[in-house]
């Protein structure tokens, strides 16, 4: 990960998202946008709007935001304390702002997106929050960092994996890890965990990566409890640095809204950074 992005809508959880991503992009020697978009609305044809005035108070808008953004940066970021990260701050308009954000990530081959928890209710959690977009929409992996999260060492990554995949995500955790310089502890839930065949496939999965130093845990998976609720917990159980999680994308927003994906309802509980990447 060598760009990363961050949008700033210069809320208290946004100064937690710019405060990790400066700590992430230190650690992996990366460079950081911090990206602000402005609502855009265009003036109607018969709404007797002048377009050459109506340019000139966007232009003026974008650029008082990115003073304001260029002095938030620099009362959070601080150098003397903190290796010379390079970053720029960038100033746009919108109308989709979860699109727009995607569009110029792509455009600028951004690595991750790192963005802070939003919403108060459980229904714009799940469903219309910007950040709940761009975990179940971004084909760029986004980083959701708690509203309490306080900022600490990165020393240890945590992988939940299904391990259906395993050859194809354990290869992305993995080139994380070694750019990271951290551990590895792969967790994975399972009903008929005791399973002889089971226990036979996972061990040599174990013994596969042992020597890129990769902790496997495996987990009874308990019938009366939601999956989202049991990584959390054995995630307060091993306080990770950051756990990573892969999500299956192509669901209708129906499906996302009746059924929100682990990534998801995670987002909403976990004290620790969370990475999600697209199946």
């Amino acid at each position: 990960m060598k760009k990363i992005l961050v949008p700033v809508d210069f809320s208290p959880n946004a100064r937690k998202a710019i405060r990790f991503a400066l700590q992430w992009a230190a650690q992996l020697s990366a460079e950081v946008i911090f990206y602000h978009l402005l609502d855009e609305r265009s003036p109607q044809i018969d709404a007797g709007w002048d377009y050459t005035y109506y340019t000139q108070q966007q232009d003026k808008k974008r650029q008082l935001a990115k003073n304001k953004m260029d002095k938030l940066i620099q009362r959070v970021y601080q150098p003397p304390l903190q290796p010379d990260i390079p970053y720029v701050c960038v100033c746009q308009t919108a109308r989709d702002v979860a699109q727009k954000i995607i569009e110029y990530a792509q455009q600028k081959h951004i690595d991750c997106i790192i963005t802070g928890a939003r919403g108060s209710s459980t229904a714009v959690q799940l469903f219309g929050s910007t950040t709940t977009k761009l975990m179940t929409e971004s084909p760029i992996p986004v980083l959701v960092v708690p509203a309490h999260f306080r900022l600490k060492p990165i020393t240890d990554l945590c992988y939940a994996s299904d391990m259906r995949h395993l050859e194809t995500e354990i290869k992305k955790v993995l080139d994380l890890k070694n750019a990271l310089g951290v551990k590895l502890r792969l967790m994975h839930f399972d009903y008929q965990i005791n399973l002889q065949q089971n226990n036979q496939q996972l061990h040599q999965w174990a013994q596969k990566y042992e020597a890129q130093d990769v902790h496997f845990q495996y987990l009874k998976l308990k019938p009366e409890d939601p999956l989202n609720t049991q990584i959390q917990q054995s995630t307060q159980k091993f306080k990770p640095s950051v756990l990573i999680l892969f999500t299956q994308q192509n669901r209708s927003w129906f499906e996302r809204f009746i059924w929100p994906s682990d990534a998801v309802r995670l987002s909403l509980i976990s004290k620790v950074p969370l990475l999600i990447y697209r199946k």
